[in-house]
């Protein structure tokens, strides 16, 4: 036999060795995942009560569906809801104010802000909220949340102010928000 030949009969072998270890390390794996498994499943679960210890369930309520009426109504898909819009309390020339930068408290949601407490001051009354750990206090014309709110008034308990939100046509509506002080025990 040939050095050649000998080298290449020894790798083979080798080669086969080293895949029949990593079948059986394969194998072995698999094995202790499935015994895993099978204790993990029996562990946790609470026990199952016979059938005859269950609560018959109730009886199935049937549905009814109103049949839709057209009876010269509006079509909710149709051209009328523009004009519809622009007579409710959409105002189509509302507009958020151009300002020359925003307030730190904008860059906040507005669910995100809590109000600590109230200070009154003479005629003003100011109000404490906290955000992000932080105590911050403020004033009726300050601006809070990220759509443009403006506080209207404070009182002991609460900061109102209005929001101006786009809706999905472009128009701004004005949505009237409030911020309750929270009972904390």
């Amino acid at each position: 036999m040939k050095r050649g030949q000998h080298h290449q009969r020894a790798m083979s072998i080798w080669l086969l060795a080293l895949l029949v270890l990593s079948g059986c390390q394969q194998e072995q794996q698999t094995q202790q995942l499935r015994h895993w498994l099978a204790q993990a499943g029996h562990e946790n679960l609470p026990p199952t009560p016979p059938p005859e210890q269950l609560a018959a369930l109730p009886p199935a309520q049937g549905f009814h569906a109103d049949p839709y009426m057209v009876n010269g109504t509006t079509s909710p898909f149709g051209e009328h809801r523009t004009d519809q819009l622009s007579q409710s309390s959409v105002d189509q020339n509302q507009r958020p104010p151009q300002r020359t930068a925003p307030q730190l408290l904008e860059n906040f949601a507005l669910d995100s802000i809590q109000m600590i407490g109230s200070l009154a001051g003479g005629e003003k009354r100011h109000a404490v909220v906290k955000v992000a750990d932080k105590l911050y206090q403020v004033s009726p014309g300050d601006y809070l949340g990220q759509r443009f709110g403006m506080i209207e008034h404070i009182s002991e308990n609460a900061i109102v102010l209005e929001e101006l939100v786009p809706d999905a046509d472009g128009a701004w509506i004005v949505h009237r928000a409030r911020i309750a002080m929270e009972n904390n025990p």
